[in-house]
């Protein structure tokens, strides 16, 4: 499954947990998007192509007739998934420090032109 949606085989890949990719999950049925990191599954799980996702995103991905919807699996990078994170104390700080970049940025260029 890791090979179908990055495109390389998962053991020619760095094991580290901050090397992990991002695959964004949109549902055709309730035009929702979630991002997860990929972790693979454990060796006890029944079968190796089965999405297993925690249950909030499992409602968050159904219709409102609960039945059958089609999800699209694609690769993506790490800004939106901490942009979009499940957890509101990520995503808050996320937000927050890049917004303090930001505006660290436009003091350090006002410095500069000042100094100048």
């Amino acid at each position: 499954m890791y090979e179908k949606i990055f495109g390389i085989k998962y053991k020619n890949t760095i094991k580290y947990p901050w090397k992990r990719r991002v695959v964004k999950i949109y549902s055709e049925g309730s035009n929702y998007k979630i991002y997860r990191i990929l972790r693979g599954c454990s060796s006890f799980m029944y079968s190796k192509d089965i999405l297993y996702i925690d249950k909030d995103a499992k409602f968050l991905l159904l219709n409102e007739s609960r039945s059958n919807v089609n999800l699209i699996i694609k690769t993506s990078w790490k800004f939106p998934y901490y942009w979009n994170h499940f957890d509101h104390n990520v995503r808050c700080s996320y937000k927050l420090g890049l917004l303090s970049v930001i505006i660290g940025l436009i003091s350090l260029v006002i410095g500069i032109i000042s100094y100048i």
